[in-house]
Parts: C-alpha cells; structure tokens; sequence
C-alpha cells in the first residue's frame, strides 16, 4: 500500500511528523533559543525568537521522550495554542511535568506512556519501549558540578529553599525515559530512539525491528565521545542491529554540517561494507522533506 508522509527538524530533537491523513505529531517540543550556545551552524538559529507552537498550523499530538528543558521548554506554548492536542509522556515523567507546569490532569489530555504500552489512537498506533538516557558528559563544567552534589543541594531558590518539584521534575527527564515506534496509516513504521546506544542494555528489544524509518540520537556519548571529531562506527552497528531502511539524526544541533556529513558518511560505508542497503540521511533544518513507502520500499525526496 502506498503511504507518504512529511517532516521536518526544528531544533534539538523536536521533529513535525505530518501523517498522510494530516495527523501532525510534534515530537519534544523544544526550540526556543536556539541560539548560538547551542547551534553550531547559523542556519540552526533561524526562528531562535520564536516557539515550537509559532511553527505550527495544527498539532494533534506530542511525544515526550522525558522532561528534561531541552524537550518540553516550549510545551506550555503548544498547549495554550492547541489545548486539545494529546500529550504523551513517560509514566514516571507525568505528575512532576503536571506539577512543574501547574496543569490539572483534568483539564489537560495528558497520556502515560509505560513500557511495553501500545495506545492504539484512531490515525495511529504507538507502541512504547523504556529507554536509557545519555549519561551527563563530566568534561562540562555545569553537569559536572551536578552529578558532585545531591538533588537537594543542586536545586535551590534564589533565597537557598530547596525546590522539590524542580528535582523530581529534573531527576523524572534523566530516569524515566521512552522510545516510541509509530505505525501509520498505510503500513509505514517511524522508530524514535533516542539514548545512550552503549549503556542501553535493552538493545534485544530493538533488534531486527525493520522500521521504514530510525530517528537515532547523534549525542557525543554516540559519536565516540568527541563531537569535534565525530566517528559514525557506534551509530552505524545500531542501526544495523535494527535494520530501519532510512536512518534520520536527532539533536545534532551541536554537530557542525561537516561533522554531520562525516557521521553520514561513515554509516554509509558501514552499511555498504556490509552489504546493507539502510540509507542515512541529514535533513536540512526546518526544510520539509517527504518520506514515501510503496511496495518498491521506502524512498526520500529533499533530504
């Protein structure tokens, strides 16, 4: 059955999903201040003045991979401008991000995401698998000074009072975590995985998956460990465990377009060398593209 469908990358890991019916899937909304503290390249920063929510003409639903800033900062905005979109969270995530965001679960369509969960929603089906966040890089100075001290100490007020609802907010974002595989109308399945590939000890789950499409995370941890000079050897053996047919990065924000390419590169050549036919691909920023499946397989178009 032939499907297509629409995406673009906004920043961070925060992607605009378009299901052929329409069906907008936004996934960890997060793009304001994409300035030049995060961006390595000037393009990246092109809406830094504007929200998730000022990107879009419709949302019907948000996946949450976990609750830390950088994939909820711009959530408030999204649900003020779209109040009926479906917000799907990490079980464990769901009451620190209703209590940090002053949200009656009443009044807002939150869902809890736990592991093994399939939520069977009238466009498409999500089915939820726990993943394993990356590990705070102690060669910064900000989170190296975190992981010294304890929640308590770490998280205070101006006037020294310990903030709980900070910590349980910022200690749910790095303990309960989830990847999602979408399935879409017309048979086409969106692996997003997102995580510290050599400390995700749940790797089984994911093998011989077969995904049309792998959302990979490009995190330092995942490139050897030095973003500067990027290796695509750890990516590549992943991906290659799961056997998606097109392989799209997330957060590459930090990742300067050549190091990107090198990353892009490597995977190629690992997969040729190994005789898989899996596609890498680097989207432009905020640039649509389109991802169609027929029964010839799986083919990209302004990638």
């Amino acid at each position: 059955m032939n499907t297509q469908i629409k995406m673009r990358w906004c920043g961070f890991a925060c992607y605009q999903i378009v299901l052929s019916d329409g069906t907008v899937i936004l996934t960890d909304p997060c793009q304001y201040g994409m300035g030049e503290q995060w961006s390595a390249e000037p393009d990246y920063r092109r809406y830094a003045d504007k929200t998730a929510a000022d990107l879009l003409d419709r949302c019907d639903y948000v996946l949450l991979s976990h609750t830390h800033f950088d994939h909820v900062q711009d959530l408030p905005y999204v649900l003020d401008k779209f109040p009926d979109a479906r917000v799907i969270v990490p079980d464990g995530g769901a009451l620190p991000l209703v209590l940090k965001l002053n949200y009656s679960t009443l009044r807002r369509n939150i869902q809890i995401a736990g592991d093994k969960d399939r939520l069977c929603f009238p466009e498409f089906t999500l089915d939820c698998c726990r993943g394993k966040h990356t590990l705070f890089a102690s060669t910064d100075p900000f989170f190296a000074h975190i992981q010294e001290q304890d929640y308590k100490t770490a998280f205070r007020e101006a006037d020294g009072s310990f903030d709980p609802i900070e910590a349980m907010f910022s200690a749910s974002g790095g303990l309960d975590f989830r990847n999602y595989v979408i399935s879409a109308p017309g048979g086409m399945r969106i692996f997003l995985w997102a995580g510290q590939i050599l400390e995700d000890f749940r790797r089984f789950q994911y093998q011989g998956l077969k995904p049309d499409v792998m959302f990979v995370q490009i995190a330092g941890s995942n490139v050897g460990g030095d973003r500067t000079n990027p290796s695509g050897e750890i990516i590549g053996s992943f991906t290659m465990d799961v056997q998606p047919q097109v392989v799209l990065p997330i957060h590459q924000e930090k990742f300067t377009k050549a190091n990107l390419l090198r990353v892009q590169e490597e995977c190629s050549r690992y997969y040729q060398d190994r005789h898989s036919p899996i596609r890498y691909e680097n989207p432009r920023a905020y640039e649509w593209f389109t991802i169609a499946r027929d029964e010839t397989g799986v083919h990209t178009e302004g990638c």
